[in-house]
Order: C-alpha cells, then sequence, then structure tokens
C-alpha cells in the first residue's frame, strides 16, 4: 500500500482523523516519511515514521499523516480480505507539528 499525502484541508479524513481499529496492526514502512500520533494515558506521543520502522498498533486511539508518498506493508489479524475496520473517535483534530 502507498499512502499519499492528503490534499490541502483533507488533514483530518481518514487515516488523518482520530481512529481506532477493530484489529491489531502491525506495518512495515518501506519508503518516504509521515507523523504517526497515539493517544497514551499521559497525552499523545508523535513520532516521526521513515523507512525501516515497524508500527504496532493494538486497539490504540491514533492519526496517521505522511508527509510524502509512504509504502507501507501492511499485517493485520483478521480474515486476509478484511480492512482495518476504522472508527473514528470524535476527537477533534488538532493541527499536526509542522516538524518533527
Amino acid at each position: 500500500v502507498v499512502a499519499e499525502p492528503p490534499a490541502p484541508g483533507e488533514e483530518h479524513t481518514g487515516m488523518g482523523a482520530w481512529h481506532v481499529n477493530a484489529v491489531h496492526e502491525a506495518h512495515f514502512a518501506r519508503s518516504g516519511r509521515g507523523i504517526l500520533q497515539v493517544v497514551l494515558a499521559d497525552g499523545i506521543a508523535t513520532v516521526e515514521v521513515i523507512p525501516g520502522d515497524v508500527m504496532l498498533i493494538r486497539g490504540a486511539e491514533h492519526r496517521y499523516l505522511p508527509l510524502e508518498a509512504q509504502e507501507w506493508v501492511l499485517r493485520h489479524t483478521g480474515p486476509d480480505d478484511a480492512d482495518l475496520r476504522a472508527r473514528e473517535t470524535g476527537r477533534a483534530g488538532a493541527p499536526w507539528p509542522s516538524a518533527v
């Protein structure tokens, strides 16, 4: 899968909206750069995702913004033909960090 940066004004839709997936995820970033934010008990953690990174999400509320085209190898629990079944949480989209 290749995640493309969103069009201007679309940064808080799709993967960029705060969401929780119905499956556990283990993804490998092959190329490109993006920003991942995860809601933790102490606040929001922000990380830059670069080639070679592995992202593991187990039911956490998160959002993702590709900064450039980013190729991912996706793995998740559930049937091979299932999608991630994302459910938006309703958390308002605050500004993304301008630099990581």
